[in-house]
C-alpha cells in the first residue's frame, strides 16, 4: 500500500505588493482575491459589474481604502 502525501501549495509572500486582479466580482479573481485579502499590502479589484463588485470588495475581510 502507497501513501501518498496531500499537496499544499506554498502561499508567496506578498507583504509589500500591490495586486491587480480583474474579473474580481466572480469565479476564479474572486478566489484569487478571497485567497491574497490578508497577504498583500494593496488589493485592486477590477469588473464590469460595479454592483457585484463592489459588494464582493466589501465582504472580503481586509481593510479598504
Amino acid at each position: 500500500m502507497t501513501v501518498r502525501a496531500r499537496y499544499t501549495p506554498l502561499m508567496p509572500q506578498f507583504d509589500n505588493a500591490n495586486i491587480l486582479i480583474t474579473g474580481a466580482a466572480s469565479g476564479i479573481g474572486a478566489a484569487v482575491a478571497t485567497r491574497l485579502a490578508g497577504a498583500a499590502k494593496k488589493l485592486i479589484l477590477a469588473d464590469r459589474d460595479e454592483d457585484r463588485l463592489r459588494d464582493f470588495g466589501f465582504s472580503l475581510p481586509c481593510e479598504r481604502q
